[in-house]
This record gives C-alpha cells, structure tokens and sequence, in this order.
C-alpha cells in the first residue's frame, strides 16, 4: 500500500485566512483604482506567452492570485468601471460576489429540489419576485439563465410548444431590425427556420409601428399564412428604444399570437415611477427575457425567462432517467425541469443576497440617477453643433454622430479610446456610424459621466 500522498487540495485554517486576507488586499486596491487612476479601456497590445497548466508544481496562492488579477485588469474594457459606457453595462456589485463566493464554496446543486432544498428555495425566491414585479398571472413560472441569449432560446423553446411542427412553414414571426441578434439566432438553434420572419418597420423613435405589424399580420392571414409571434424589445440594444408594449398586446390579443418581449437591457427600470408608462401591458406578455447583469447591476452570468403559462417551459424541457427517480415529487419546482441545463451554476444566490442586503430602495435609486444622468448628458450634447442625434433618449442610451460623412464620426470615436479615460462603442443606423453612450454602471455617478462629455468635447477640438 503506499503512503498517503503529501500534497492536499483542503487548505489549512491558517492558510485559508491567508488566502482571504491576500484576497482582501487584492480586491481594495482593485475597487479603489477602478473608481479613481485606471482608465476605463486599454487597447490589446500583445498576446501573453501560453502556458501549460498542467505542470507538477504550482506557484502557490499568493503566486497565482497576484498574477491572475494582474492578467484580467491589464487590457481590454474595464466593464467595472463608473467611466465604462459602451455597449450595455455590466454591474458587478461587490455584495454579488460574495453570493458566488458562497456558492461556489458550498458547492451545492441547485437543479433539483431533493439535492439542496435551500438552494432551490432561493432561486424560486429571486423567480417569484420577479413575476411580482411583472405582475404575472399564478399560471406563470421562469428559470435563472447565463444570460439574455440563453433566455431568449429558452422562451422560444416555450413558444414552440404551441404549435405543431407540421404547421411551422406556414407560420410567421414579427419583429424589427432592431431586434437583438441573440433573438434570431435562438430562432435559427429552436429549428424554427421553416416559419416566416416579417421585419416589422419602425418609427422614428426606432419603435415596432403597430399600425405596420397589423398591416402585416393581415396581409399574411389574406395569403393563407398562421400568424404565430411577436418578437418585440423593451430597451433596444442600438437605441435603448422601447416598442409600444400596451398596443402590442391589443394586437396579439386580437390575432391570437404569442408576444415575446426582450427587456434584457430595460427591464429592470420597471422599479422606477418615471418609466412606469413604458411598462404598461408586460404582465400580458406571453414571456420576457431579463438580465440582472445589466439593469440590476449583478455580475456577468445571470439571465432569466419568464413564462406567462410555465406548463409551456416545462413541457420544452422536463424529461426522466432512472438514475433521478429518487429525487422526484418535490414539493417545490425544481429549476432542471424548466431549462436545458441539468448541472448548472447555483447563480440565483448573487441575485437573492444583493436584494436581502440593500432591499429594492437602493436599485431603485441607481436606476433613477442614470435616466437623470442620460437627460443632463443628452442637454450638455445638444449643445455641441457638430453632433446630431438618432433619436431621444428613452432609457439611459444616447445615440450620436458627427454630421457629415462617417470618417468624422469614426475618427471622433477613435480618439476617445485612444486616450482609453472612457469606453464608448458604435454602430449603424440607416447605413450611418453613430457612437453609443449607455450610462447603466451602477459607479457612474456625475463625475464620470461629465469627464465623458468632456472627452467628447476634447475630441471634437481641432487641436486634438
């Protein structure tokens, strides 16, 4: 028999305070330059010299960790940053990573009920209050996802389960070309191919036309087609423009059809009584895509579906295997009968301790500041004449271009992330460049979102 080996994967008590007092150290200096010296975007220079990991002997946890903080923070966009606005932002509260520290310590698995009761209490918690918060019938369940991309393809797989197969060729979809791209490539992975999908025509506002949809769905019902979905946003990615949800479900009602709504980027100014209005018919929605790391400033990784009837996301989705048998008959739902992943990240504990921690009153009041920040940014840009404007702010994206040709626009973008103080991104609207500013970071406070008109208006100099 040989001897038992040296080396041990459980550290000591004595080691174990180290490594959090290492951590500790690590992490202050990080929050504290993020907030204040570290420019927001470093363009990638070179490629690190590759490694191989499996090495016999380790550089130890001190060792490793300093060199892992100093590879993730070098290059690259410092989405943590007050002064990151490119994109959709991500939040990375501090207390969020304190629930994934938990849960990935305990290491429980939440994709049953019978494995970690606890673990699927919480992930049902974080499920139910957001059905409150959407004001879903008792009919309707959800399940927690790595994102908007997966919840997207999960409810379009509970969408599919309303219609047969064989009638898939004759059924149309309606959406704009403002739709993210996650929700025609879910309609590409879900098969759905063989139905019909109608660009619906916006507005200036880059909103669905309501009046165009009906048009549409008309015509299609004239030409012997089965009006199926609606696919409409709530926060659009290139805009932040948000379609006339109340008319829509009118429309869907009377049609019979299935409203789909991505609010990935919007969904969670529902907590706020400014944006109230825009919301207005959610809860008839067929189902809704979330994303808490944008609009409740979770980390990356945390998405979420809501299905208005839950029987249809189960149906998607639930099966058996013999080695499960002893694991059924929960008295709660559990999450693996409702998504394609069967092993999957305990992700529901971020969500359930940020909220337990602060309550909604502090989300809330983030979510306010940055529609205030988008209007007195929007007033301060409009007085730049060199720059217009796709459209009004609606949420907390500001959509502009040099007037001219493109070049000046990207030219203009150009020298802002040279200078790397603040992160913008662009894109294209009616085959024109224009630069986005999302002010969604829950560190962008006044500070940063002057310093990024300031940028702005430094790039626009001609002695620049």
């Amino acid at each position: 028999m040989n001897a038992p080996h040296q080396f041990s994967l459980e550290p000591s008590p004595e080691d174990f305070a180290f490594w959090f007092q290492h951590a500790e150290m690590l992490s202050q200096s990080f929050i504290r330059d993020v907030q204040t010296t570290k420019p927001a975007y470093r363009p990638f220079k070179e490629l690190t010299p590759p490694c191989n990991l499996l090495t016999t002997q380790g550089l130890g946890f001190h060792s490793a960790l300093t060199e892992t903080f100093e590879r993730l923070t070098q290059e690259g966009i410092d989405t943590a940053s007050g002064r990151y606005f490119g994109y959709i932002p991500g939040g990375g509260i501090p207390v969020a990573a304190f629930g994934d520290f938990v849960a990935a310590l305990t290491n429980r698995y939440a994709g049953m009920f019978h494995a970690a009761p606890g673990a699927v209490q919480i992930e049902n918690e974080v499920l139910r209050s957001f059905l409150d918060l959407f004001k879903f019938p008792a009919t309707a369940w959800g399940t927690l996802t790595s994102g908007g991309s997966i919840a997207n393809l999960t409810a379009i797989l509970a969408a599919r389960q309303t219609r047969p197969r064989r009638e898939w060729d004759q059924s149309t979809l309606y959406l704009t070309e403002q739709s993210h791209n996650s929700v025609q490539r879910a309609l590409k992975i879900a098969g759905l191919d063989p139905a019909l999908s109608r660009l619906v025509p916006v507005d200036a506002q880059f909103r669905m036309a309501p009046e165009k949809l009906r048009a549409l769905i008309q015509k299609d019902i004239a030409a012997g087609f089965r009006p199926w979905m609606i696919l409409a946003a709530l926060g659009t990615t290139n805009t932040g423009s948000v379609d006339p949800i109340e008319t829509l479900v009118k429309i869907k009602n009377e049609f019979n059809l299935w409203l789909h709504i991505d609010a990935a980027y919007g969904g969670f100014f529902r907590l706020t009584p400014e944006c109230e209005a825009l919301f207005r018919g959610t809860g008839d929605a067929d189902s809704i895509v979330l994303d808490p790391h944008k609009s409740l400033f979770m980390p990356y990784g945390c998405g979420a579906v809501l299905v208005r009837n839950g029987e249809y996301l189960r149906e998607a989705f639930a099966g058996e295997a013999v080695y499960l048998a002893d694991i059924a008959n929960a008295p709660e739902k559990s999450p693996a009968d409702y998504s394609p992943e069967l092993t999957r990240h305990f992700r529901g504990l971020r969500i359930y301790l940020s909220l337990k921690t602060y309550g909604t009153q502090p989300f809330q009041a983030a979510l306010e500041e940055k529609l205030k920040l988008t209007q007195w940014a929007y007033k301060k840009l409009q007085r730049l004449k060199q720059l217009e404007f796709a459209c009004a702010p609606e949420l907390s994206l500001i959509v502009f271009r040099v007037k001219g040709e493109d070049s000046a626009t990207q030219e203009l973008l150009r020298k802002i992330l040279d200078r790397g103080r603040v992160h913008m991104s662009s894109t294209r609207l009616n085959e024109r460049v224009y630069i986005r500013m999302c002010i969604l970071s829950f560190r962008s406070r006044l500070a940063e979102v002057q310093e990024c008109v300031t940028e702005i208006q430094r790039a626009l100099s001609p002695s620049t």
